[in-house]
């Protein structure tokens, strides 16, 4: 019997004469569906709190500002997403818990109907997540959980609007509104941002909109379900090609999520849809020389089952399908499925020791089997030093872009070969106790990945000419280190310092230029500081100093000043203060310096 076999039956057994009943955690922890916290994992959380207080006014320039992620933007319209030097493709995004990465390219995944006012906070697993969530969790995983998935308690039901406007012509409005009907949870939020884009042909406008519903059932149980819709109509001048470009894509999501205790087994159910659409016109005033259609539909769920053994140990087992299915122009009609089955213990061996094991079984129609086992380990070493290894194994699988995408500058490769990977990680967490009360903590962490058939987008270094081809470009080893120093609120001030840096050896790629792959941040600084002012104001600042691989370092920063009086606040938000210049993923340069004035209201 396998291993997982072996755990299935006794977790069975133990259900079936236990008579505890289960209990139902509120709170997703993206590191462990074992329920075992970020035990073993290094994990970033990005509260209510801190979203209502960042000058982000986008889902990319609030990730763009943490550890070790590295939002690669071509403007507020598009960003590509990585964490710890991998590449968009080498990330997955979650909402509730929902995968919601983009089977056909990466560089949709944050292509969602998500305004910011409906997230109630963002966990970011740095490292991988395959044994728990599939393909494409090599660097990490971003979980997006929304205000109507939280539980929809009372602190969240109200009315709250806002609108600001700035520097190129730019101009946002937002409006929310939660609270109940008998015993059903509603939500709605909506978001729409315009502006006429830094450069010729950058211009964009973004809609977003969310409705959600939830309500307990059974006994203990509840029932959540939302449906949103994004937007997205912007100049994409040099995103792709050397001309003024332009491109729309829309996206539509269906989420249903149910959570019932049953004995001992605390049960759990996801289903989703996400249709995507996207048309490309390579001249934007002339669209019959060249344009390119998407249409893209991804259905699927999971079920999982979480139960407690022998008093130290917590077992989940589940599983999970998706169809994927695309429309295109240029790529072809092109149809796949995948199923996986899985499973997570964690142990806790002694009141210090805790082990977290999992595995799990893909099989998809394209790329057949893989199998991604993991272990991680978290000790107590003093009432101040807590110690934590793991050590995974996980997969990517192609794009159909890449396997598919062919025009005069691009060549994709039907052939190519899921990505391969092995990574390792050692971290501390140090919480000392200071006499005058000030709260520090200091979390480290040293990581080592190494990849084989590395997917990118490649060209001989010297031979700009040539088109860019699709390759497994051989293995390379990605190094890392991340250190974090933070203090709590002491006197209305918070401050937080952190430093990454990643180096790699890309192996037989030595002599070619690659587009994502072999171009990661190997360097990274942040510095963040809260501070309460008089008369109810406060300031948020955030420094950042980042270099990308051949490219020469830049240093920037943000900053929102908000006053609060009753019922209103009016903010003023700066970003890229510095007006430092840097390459974006168009290779074109970056927006410069923004200054935003708004209001918000709530009820």
């Amino acid at each position: 019997m396998s291993c997982t076999g072996l755990v299935l039956a006794l977790a069975i057994q133990a259900g079936a004469q236990a008579t505890t009943p289960a209990k139902l955690d509120s709170v997703t922890i993206v590191a462990s569906r074992a329920q075992a916290g970020a035990a073993g994992r290094t994990v970033d959380v990005i509260t209510r709190d801190d979203i209502s207080r960042s000058p982000a006014h986008n889902l990319a320039e609030l990730l763009g500002a943490r550890l070790s992620v590295d939002a690669f933007t071509r403007s507020p319209a598009q960003a590509d997403v990585s964490i710890r030097g991998t590449t968009a493709e080498q990330v997955l995004i979650l909402v509730d818990g929902v995968r919601m990465g983009d089977a056909q390219s990466a560089h949709y995944a944050l292509d969602l109907g998500i305004p910011l006012s409906s997230i109630e906070r963002i966990e970011i697993l740095r490292g991988p997540g395959s044994a728990l969530y599939g393909p494409n969790a090599i660097g990490g995983v971003i979980n997006i959980v929304t205000r109507d998935g939280s539980g929809g308690d009372a602190a969240n039901s109200g009315a709250e609007a806002s609108v600001y406007g700035g520097t190129f012509g730019t101009i946002g409005l937002g409006a929310t509104d939660r609270g109940s009907v008998g015993a059903t949870f509603l939500s709605s939020d909506f978001q729409y941002d315009k502006s006429d884009g830094h450069r010729p042909d950058t211009d964009y406008r973004i809609f977003q909109a969310r409705l959600g519903a939830g309500r307990a059932v059974g006994s203990g149980g509840r029932l959540t379900t939302a449906a949103s819709v994004g937007v997205r109509d912007f100049g994409a001048a040099n995103f792709y090609s050397p001309y003024p470009s332009g491109e729309r894509t829309g996206t539509t999501t269906g989420e249903a999520h149910w959570t019932a205790p049953v004995g001992r087994w605390a049960l759990n159910a996801d289903a989703s849809t996400r249709l995507h659409t996207d048309r490309f016109d390579l001249v934007r005033d002339d669209p019959s020389i060249y344009e390119n259609r998407h249409r893209s539909w991804q259905t699927g769920g999971d079920a999982t089952a979480r139960t407690e053994l022998f008093g130290n140990t917590s077992i989940v087992i589940g599983g999970s399908a998706e169809h994927d299915q695309l429309s295109s122009a240029r790529l072809g009609g092109r149809r796949e499925w995948r199923a996986a089955a899985f499973m997570e213990q964690a142990i806790r061996l002694t009141q210090r020791l805790q082990l977290i094991a999992g595995e799990r079984d893909d099989h998809a129609s394209t790329y057949g089997d893989f199998f991604s086992p993991s272990l991680a380990l978290s000790a107590i070493a003093t009432s101040e030093l807590t110690l934590r290894a793991s050590v995974a194994r996980g997969f990517r699988a192609p794009t159909w872009t890449e396997r598919y995408y062919v025009d005069p500058g691009n060549i994709g490769n039907p052939l190519v070969q899921p990505e391969r990977f092995v990574n390792g990680e050692l971290g501390a967490t140090y919480t000392p106790i200071v006499a005058s009360g000030i709260g520090l903590k200091w979390d480290a962490a040293v990581f080592t990945r190494h990849a084989r058939d590395l997917i990118d987008w490649v060209r001989p270094a010297n031979r700009a000419d040539l088109p860019w081809q699709i390759a497994n470009v051989g293995s390379a080893t990605f190094r890392g280190v991340e250190s974090t120093v933070s203090a709590a609120p002491v006197q209305g001030m918070t401050v937080a310092l952190s430093a990454s840096g990643t180096a790699f050896d890309d192996g037989d790629a030595s002599g070619l230029a690659g587009k994502y792959a072999l171009q990661p941040v190997t360097r990274q600084v942040t510095a963040s500081t809260t501070i309460s002012l008089p008369w109810d104001a406060s300031m948020s600042l955030n420094a950042v100093h980042a270099r990308r691989a051949g490219e020469v370092g830049f240093t920037t920063g943000s900053a929102r000043l908000a006053w609060d009086v009753q019922r209103v606040r009016v903010f003023v938000d700066g970003t890229n203060l510095a007006n430092a210049s840097w390459l974006d993923a168009s290779g074109d340069i970056a927006q410069g310096r923004a200054l935003f004035v708004g209001f918000g209201w709530h009820n």
